[in-house]
Formats: C-alpha cells, sequence, structure tokens
C-alpha cells in the first residue's frame, strides 16, 4: 500500500456558528478544519520560546481516512512540528490561517493535479504548509483584517492583494527587507547539483514567464555546465500546468529515483510547447470543484453509480 503523508501546523480559529449552513469552503475541511480537529490539541507549553526548530510535536501514523477525499490504495500521515521563519523566529507552521491551508482541505487542495498523482505512481508525498507576508498601506491592513475574518486561502488573497489597488507601500521592494527576502526565497541565479526541470506556462500569472526565463537565462550563465531542463507551455497559466505536463514530470520524477543516467544538455535548453488545437478551443483552468456530498462512512466506487 502506498503512503501518503502530509505535514500539518497548529493555528486555531474562531470555532462556526451551528445556525449558519455550511459553505463550500466549511464542507471542504476535514474534520471541521483545524480549529475543530482533535488532532491539533496539543497540552500547554511551559516556555514555548524554548521549544526549538525541528521538534516533533505530534504524530498520527495512520489517519482515518472517511474525513478524507483521497484515491483509493493510499494512506495518510499527519505530524505537528515546529521550525524557522524566513527571519530565524521559532513558528508552529500552517500559514496565516490554517483552515486555508492544503492539509486542512478533504482533497488536499492540489488533488489529482500533483499530490494524488504522485502518491497513486508509488512516492510518499510530504506537504508542508507556508505563508509569506508584506510591508502594507492602510487599505493593506484592511485587506489583511477581512482576509483574517473570513480565513481566506489564495483565491481570496489574490483578489484582495492584486487588485491594482495601493495595497504595500511604495518602495517597499527597494528596501533591505526585500533584498533579505530575495537571497533567502528566490531559487534563481544560485548552484544547484544534479538536474533540474524548470516547466512554466506563458499565461502564469502568479509566476510571470518573463521573469521565469530572465532568471533561467541569468542562472545558466553564470553556472553553463549545470544540467537544466526549461519546458515552455503556451497558453497555460500556474496550477493548469501541472496538468499539462503531468507525464513529463511523473517520468522525471520516476527517473530520478530509478537513477537513470540522461545526457546533459547543457543549461537552460528551451522546449516550447504549442497546443494540438487552438489554444481557445480548451479548457484553461477547473471550472468546478469538489464538494463534500454523503456522510462519512458512505463510500463509492464511482460516485456517478451511486
Amino acid at each position: 500500500m502506498r503512503l501518503f503523508q502530509t505535514i500539518l501546523g497548529v493555528v486555531l480559529a474562531k470555532p462556526l456558528i451551528a445556525a449558519q449552513l455550511p459553505s463550500a469552503m466549511e464542507q471542504s475541511l476535514a474534520n471541521g478544519g483545524p480549529h475543530r480537529d482533535s488532532f491539533y490539541d496539543l497540552p500547554p507549553l511551559a516556555d514555548p520560546s524554548l521549544v526549538q526548530p525541528g521538534i516533533l510535536l505530534k504524530a498520527q501514523a495512520f489517519t482515518k481516512l472517511t474525513p478524507f477525499s483521497v484515491p483509493p490504495n493510499t494512506a495518510l500521515s499527519r505530524i505537528l512540528y515546529t521550525t524557522n521563519n524566513l527571519n530565524g523566529t521559532q513558528q508552529f507552521p500552517a500559514g496565516l490561517f490554517a483552515t486555508a491551508g492544503p492539509s486542512s482541505h478533504r482533497a488536499l487542495w492540489y488533488r489529482h493535479q500533483s499530490p494524488f498523482t504522485l502518491a497513486e505512481a508509488g512516492f510518499a508525498v510530504v506537504a508542508p504548509h507556508f505563508n509569506l507576508s508584506m510591508w502594507l498601506t492602510p487599505l493593506g491592513f484592511a485587506r489583511t483584517e477581512l482576509l483574517r475574518e473570513i480565513e481566506g486561502g489564495i483565491s481570496v488573497s489574490a483578489q484582495l492583494y492584486l487588485s491594482g489597488e495601493h495595497i504595500v507601500q511604495d518602495g517597499w521592494n527597494e528596501a533591505w527587507y526585500a533584498d533579505a527576502y530575495a537571497s533567502l526565497a528566490n531559487p534563481g541565479r544560485k548552484t544547484f547539483r544534479g538536474r533540474m526541470l524548470v516547466l512554466q506556462g506563458t499565461n502564469d500569472i502568479y509566476v510571470s514567464y518573463e521573469v521565469m526565463a530572465a532568471t533561467v537565462q541569468d542562472t545558466c550563465a553564470s553556472y553553463p555546465d549545470n544540467d537544466l531542463e526549461f519546458i515552455v507551455v503556451n497558453g497555460v497559466g500556474h496550477v493548469p500546468n501541472l496538468d499539462a505536463t503531468r507525464r513529463t514530470w511523473i517520468e522525471w520524477i520516476d527517473d530520478r529515483f530509478a537513477g537513470q543516467e540522461i545526457e546533459n544538455k547543457g543549461c537552460g535548453v528551451k522546449e516550447d510547447r504549442k497546443s494540438f488545437l487552438p489554444i481557445e478551443r480548451y479548457l484553461l483552468m477547473d471550472n468546478s470543484f469538489t464538494q463534500w456530498a454523503g456522510a462519512p462512512e458512505y463510500s463509492y466506487e464511482l460516485p456517478l453509480a451511486a
């Protein structure tokens, strides 16, 4: 049996009001989310500041699967642990809002776009939470408070912060903290070991093609003997890129685990992939999402046959 493992964080959020009808987001939370899931309950720490990064706080070797929507023939484990954030401060990881974390979701958020595909291919998948922060204007702080109140995720954040309004302070990207963050978080323009595969969609609004192409070019100019393959997929967005290139990255990962030797084609070798049909004929992103139906004790080999 394949192992499907996910690393979780611990943050408590306000409970739901019983009289409220559950929203689609609330229905999608396994065990009601971290604020209602007993797995997140920990005994009081005498002095949390003394807890060092890398400490395992809790382990659940075998997680009950009925609250989750994972594929058949997979298993789930969960752990709570401590780590460092980017400025070196000890924290309990789960991002800004635990309910928005992938591992709080019945289908682990990305579903077959990455974790389920890898698990079904025989890999153990470890999926930690993470979060980012920025220097905000008063409007930005107000948006953050709204985001906190509704415990919004990535899609809500995009609507609140990528609206074109004055969300961040002028010159924020010229201050010392922007360079410090970039040096820690930017994987480009640094050397690396082994082979690297970069998959980029031309319609990615989160990681633009132009930025990625420049980063690959600069990296390979500094380290021309490294092995970096750059695949560009025409008309594809950020997460849909995982669907468009699924066979490529599954085979690439499988070859790495198998120790298959592949000739080094050089650094920055680019492959442009275009659609067979005109791009406007394709569904470019999901137009629906999985919603929980029935009681946890129900199961189906094929839902449409119910």
